[in-house]
């Protein structure tokens, strides 16, 4: 058993009163005036601006810098996925797939599809290599809409004499 002595239980007593001025017309104490803070100095401009910025600067914690670069690293996709979500052009970048048909020609066929728009043709031949520019002088022809194979094969007659033309012809 312990030798402490036991508290006895029982109502509290009440707290101690103020004390009161005893008549109505006593002179009150004057009230408690705390001394102003200080204003910091204004200033006005660029100057106020960078004075500003550089005190948040110093004032940042460690936790603020990361929640920062959080915010960073979540803000620059989501504005990239906006941009590409609301811009048609972007879009089209995109979504357009172009591939080249083996349509045993003697040109190069290259077939676009997407964004919005129908299938288009683009048919083509290089005519001369520059070997110095590491460059290949082509020459093509494209369409609005889709083309038949009867079509395609007249397109690469055309591109073929073209650039024909182009490699006899004087520098």
């Amino acid at each position: 058993m312990t030798d402490y002595p036991l508290k006895p239980r029982g109502p509290r007593p009440p707290p101690p009163r103020i004390a009161r001025p005893e008549r109505p017309d006593a002179p009150q104490p004057p009230p408690i005036q705390r001394p102003r803070d200080p204003l910091p100095p204004t200033t006005n401009g660029r100057l106020g601006i960078v004075e500003r910025l550089l005190g948040t600067a110093r004032s940042m914690t460690f936790t603020n810098v990361l929640i920062l670069a959080l915010i960073a690293m979540v803000a620059i996709p989501t504005y990239a996925g906006y941009r590409f979500l609301s811009d048609p052009e972007l879009r089209r970048e995109f979504l357009v797939r172009a591939e080249i048909l083996e349509a045993n020609l003697p040109c190069i066929v290259l077939r676009i599809k997407g964004g919005g728009r129908p299938t288009r043709y683009s048919v083509g031949s290089v005519y001369a290599l520059d070997t110095a520019r590491q460059m290949e002088r082509f020459v093509g022809l494209r369409s609005n809409g889709d083309l038949s194979a009867a079509d395609l094969a007249s397109a690469c007659q055309d591109v073929v004499a073209t650039a024909n033309r182009l490699k006899e012809a004087p520098p």
